[in-house]
């Protein structure tokens, strides 16, 4: 439960933080850091961190603000689509399976593909 709270918490600070910003320019400057911090968190293998940036900077409101995302530059945009494509949803979070099975231990996995699949077992034993 620990892991989840803080996991949720790492996603609405992500988001709230961009969206309380005054300016597009330090909105860009969030984003870009966030992205940067992803980008350390994958180095060292923790793909719950990872993913908990990727939903914050997913998040509906901080997707509205087309101003900014529009300003980001394309160096920023190609980095956001390739974590985001890393960790998409897509196909039982097919992506991310292959990313942690091919990576040597020690690793910080993301929570919740083990807990959907232990509920899915549960459910369909």
């Amino acid at each position: 439960v620990a892991v989840i709270e803080r996991f949720n918490y790492i996603s609405r600070w992500v988001s709230s933080e961009i969206v309380l910003a005054d300016t597009i320019e330090y909105r860009l400057v969030l984003i870009n850091r966030f992205l940067v911090i992803a980008t350390k968190c994958l180095e060292l293998r923790n793909f719950n961190s990872v993913m908990a940036l990727i939903s914050g900077l997913e998040n509906a409101a901080v997707q509205r603000l087309k101003q900014t995302w529009n300003s980001l530059p394309l160096k920023s945009w190609k980095l956001f689509h390739e974590l985001s494509e890393m960790v998409s949803l897509n196909q039982n979070f097919r992506n991310l399976r292959v990313l942690i099975d091919q990576v040597h231990p020690p690793a910080i996995p993301y929570i919740g593909v083990f807990l959907m699949d232990l509920t899915f077992i549960g459910e369909n034993p």
